[in-house]
């Protein structure tokens, strides 16, 4: 759909893949295109989709011949940059105190596709802590709640869908586990969601999402 755009309205496109190319190793990001390649620091947000993204902002920049950008100023944007809830790690709040010893993270996704972003950040963590990771989802009826949570499958044995103030119709939950291979339980609100939490101590790491 995009390329037919693209050649309707005879703008150039520049495809990830073929005009331009991006490589995420251990805390470096390595972006290439037809005017050069640049090896810049890595995102400080989490996961590899981060670096994608931010391939992405530095291609879209340098396909307009008005900005004349300097590296260090691209790697300044890619190592200042800010997303909460992306991959979000929290570190303090009255959360926190309630889930000492483990982790949450923070992450909003709202489909299947972005989802898989998700579970593999997750899996990029630390293989120790598969199986050890709950899962708190917050989905609007709307969405394709089976696909999403399949991303997660092994992963995670633990799934809680927690409530959402603006959701009109409760989310269909009957094909969860099978699609997440996971046991899944119901909670009415945040207090409710860290005491199912507080039951499962043997579990590292939490999850929590919405759409």
């Amino acid at each position: 759909m995009i390329e037919q755009c693209a050649r309707r309205m005879h703008a150039p496109l520049h495809t990830a893949g073929q005009e331009w190319h991006v490589q995420c190793g251990t805390r470096r990001l390595v972006y290439q295109d037809d005017r050069g390649l640049m090896d810049l620091a890595g995102p400080k947000l989490f996961g590899r989709h981060h670096s994608i993204t931010a391939g992405l902002a530095i291609a879209a920049l340098r396909a307009l011949d008005a900005f004349q950008i300097e590296p260090a100023a691209f790697e300044a944007g890619v190592v200042n940059a800010e997303w909460p809830a992306r991959m979000q790690r929290l570190v303090s709040g009255g959360f926190m105190i309630r889930a000492a010893g483990s982790e949450i993270w923070l992450g909003w996704r709202h489909n299947a596709k972005v989802g898989a972003s998700v579970a593999a950040a997750l899996g990029d963590l630390e293989s120790g802590c598969l199986g050890r990771l709950v899962v708190i989802v917050g989905m609007m009826a709307n969405k394709d709640a089976r696909a999403f949570l399949a991303n997660f499958a092994g992963l995670t044995r633990h799934i809680v869908d927690g409530a959402i103030p603006v959701a009109t119709t409760p989310c269909r939950r009957t094909s969860w586990p099978d699609a997440a291979r996971a046991s899944v339980c119901a909670c009415e609100s945040a207090a409710s969601v860290m005491q199912r939490w507080a039951r499962w101590r043997g579990c590292l790491r939490g999850a929590a999402g919405a759409s």
